[in-house]
């Protein structure tokens, strides 16, 4: 998400909103140009913000029900919605209200090939930096720790780099 946020600011996105619970992750969105939004005052601080429109495009990060009905009430009639997160057997999508705005949905897990150049491009242009994406490092063989923190959300955890032993 937080990838996803800093590559649209990059690229020119007029408005990026950085949703999320933690407020180190909305604060670090903050850093890069993003508007940090709580969940809960996501959808009224868009509407605000494009006096009732929505949003022009969401990516959801996340790939559960909440935040998937979240994308669709925010994003404008039109809209297209990336769902980049891993979605689970079984969550509902909300087919009905995605029908009824006219919403495109598309999905998918990125694909680092075909998006390699353009990364490595903004990267070298200083358009993203990337830079404390991982923010912690552990060997493969304490993989079980570093899940269990990821899963807390503590110390302020972004992304963790696993090196194998």
């Amino acid at each position: 998400g937080q990838m996803a946020a800093e590559c649209a600011v990059a690229i020119g996105a007029e408005r990026v909103y950085a949703v999320d619970l933690n407020d180190e992750r909305r604060n670090k969105a903050a850093e890069f140009g993003a508007i940090p939004t709580h969940p809960h005052e996501s959808v009224a601080r868009v509407r605000e913000d494009t006096n009732g429109v929505g949003a022009d495009a969401v990516v959801d990060a996340v790939g559960v029900e909440a935040t998937i009905k979240t994308a669709t009430k925010a994003a404008k009639f039109g809209a297209s919605i990336g769902i980049l997160g891993i979605v689970q057997p079984g969550t509902p999508v909300p087919l009905f209200y995605a029908q009824n705005k006219n919403l495109t949905l598309s999905s998918g897990i990125c694909s680092i090939v075909d998006n390699w150049a353009d990364l490595v491009s903004l990267v070298q242009a200083g358009k993203i930096c990337a830079a404390g994406t991982f923010t912690h490092h552990y060997d493969l063989a304490d993989g079980e720790a570093a899940y269990k923190l990821f899963d807390q959300q503590a110390d302020g955890v972004m992304k963790i780099f696993l090196t194998p032993a």
